[in-house]
C-alpha cells in the first residue's frame, strides 16, 4: 500500500488554484479553534484555513458564500452518520 499527498484542482471564476488536502491534525485544529471563536470570528478563521492549504484570501474573499461550502465539503467530507 503507498499513500500520496493529494491535491484538489479547481477552477474559481476562471481562475486555476491548486489546494492540497488538510491533513487530520490540521482539521482537528480548525474544529477546535471555530467551536472556541465564535461567529464573529468564524469568517476570518476560515479564509485563514483555506489559505493556508493554498487558497488565495483575495479569491476565497471574492467567492460566493455557498461556493465556500461547497469546497470546504469537498476538502473535509462532512461523517455519515
Amino acid at each position: 500500500m503507498k499513500f500520496q499527498r493529494r491535491k484538489l484542482e479547481i477552477d474559481i471564476y476562471g481562475e486555476s488554484v491548486e489546494m492540497r488536502f488538510p491533513t487530520v491534525r490540521e482539521s482537528q485544529g480548525y474544529g477546535d479553534k471555530m467551536k472556541k471563536a465564535g461567529e464573529e470570528k468564524a469568517g476570518d478563521m476560515l479564509l485563514d484555513f483555506l489559505s493556508d492549504l493554498g487558497l488565495p484570501k483575495n479569491i476565497a474573499e471574492s467567492m460566493e458564500a455557498e461556493h465556500l461550502t461547497e469546497l470546504m465539503e469537498a476538502l473535509i467530507p462532512a461523517k455519515k452518520k
